[in-house]
């Protein structure tokens, strides 16, 4: 009788999980830009240089090269949000944010945009001044892949753009992710 549990609903439960799970930390992080990155130029794609990690469970964000370095295989889900500053008023400009994914030998395995916006339709007024835009994707990765966040621009001419991050405005201009389970 005292083997019972064993072969009961909740023994079997509990012996498979003891077995089959083991709980290691899922990949997770929340990077954010501190400061204001001034003079991004038209029709060019510019990595958005995320300085400050808030958190990551891996640390697997690299700070220098504005990169995450997925640490392991399986399928993420990523968000971006950007908030432009000194939007030229009265354009036809319009821009974008994309994931940039490569493998490990740094070989692209896709760019992931997000919605296209014109900022013509939102600054009308000359009292204009920011803007805020916003990517998300679900990307399978390899473990060693990197992904990245650029921002395109076009039709700002000879005007330039900011880019606004701010140290105690987190949600500013920042990129998070995590392994879907």
């Amino acid at each position: 009788m005292s083997n019972f549990s064993a072969y009961s609903s909740r023994g079997r439960l509990l012996r498979f999980l003891e077995e089959n799970l083991t709980f290691s930390e899922n990949p997770k992080f929340f990077t954010y830009l501190s400061a204001v990155v001034s003079n991004i130029s038209d029709n060019a794609s510019t990595l958005i240089a995320f300085d400050t990690v808030k958190s990551d469970a891996t640390t697997s964000f690299n700070t220098s090269t504005s990169q995450l370095e997925v640490p392991k295989a399986g399928l993420y889900y990523f968000n971006t949000q950007c908030m432009l500053k000194n939007v030229p008023t009265d354009t036809a400009a319009t821009g974008y944010l994309k994931f940039v994914h490569r493998n490990s030998s740094g070989t692209s395995l896709g760019n992931y945009v997000g919605q296209y916006y014109t900022f013509a339709d939102f600054n009308s007024d000359a009292n204009f001044q920011y803007f805020s835009m916003m990517a998300n994707a679900i990307i399978e990765a390899s473990e060693g892949d990197t992904v990245e966040v650029q921002i395109g621009l076009s039709g700002v001419g000879a005007d330039t753009v900011d880019i606004f991050g701010h140290s105690s405005n987190l949600g500013a201009t920042g990129f998070r992710g995590f392994l879907i389970p």
